[in-house]
C-alpha cells in the first residue's frame, strides 16, 4: 500500500536524484532545476490529494525549462499555458463537499 510517507520520501528521493543528475551531466543549474522541482512535486501532490494541482506545478515548471533552455520564452508561453488549461479541463481540483447539516 502506498502511503503519505512513501510518497513524500519518492518526492524527496527525485529532488536529490535530480539535482544529481544535472551536476553530473554538467549543463548548468538554470534552467534544469525547474524541471527537478516540477518532477519531484508530483509525489508529494499526490500524497496530499492534490494531483491536480501538482500536475499544473510540474506542466509550468517543466514547459519553463523548456522554453528558456530553447530561448524561446515567447510565445513558448502561450503553449504552455494551453496545456495548462488542457489538463486542467482533463484532471479537475477535486473538491470536498461538506454533507449538509440537519
Amino acid at each position: 500500500m502506498v502511503t503519505r510517507g512513501l510518497l513524500l520520501n519518492i518526492s524527496v528521493g527525485l529532488m536529490l536524484l535530480g539535482i544529481g543528475i544535472v551536476f553530473a551531466a554538467g549543463v548548468g543549474f538554470w534552467p534544469w532545476i525547474l524541471a527537478v522541482v516540477g518532477v519531484a512535486t508530483l509525489p508529494g501532490a499526490a500524497s496530499r490529494d492534490r494531483v491536480a494541482e501538482g500536475l499544473q506545478t510540474f506542466i509550468w515548471l517543466v514547459g519553463l525549462t523548456i522554453l528558456f533552455a530553447l530561448d524561446a520564452v515567447w510565445p513558448g508561453i502561450l503553449i504552455v499555458l494551453a496545456v495548462g488549461l488542457i489538463a486542467q479541463v482533463l484532471v479537475p481540483v477535486r473538491r470536498i463537499v461538506e454533507p449538509p447539516q440537519e
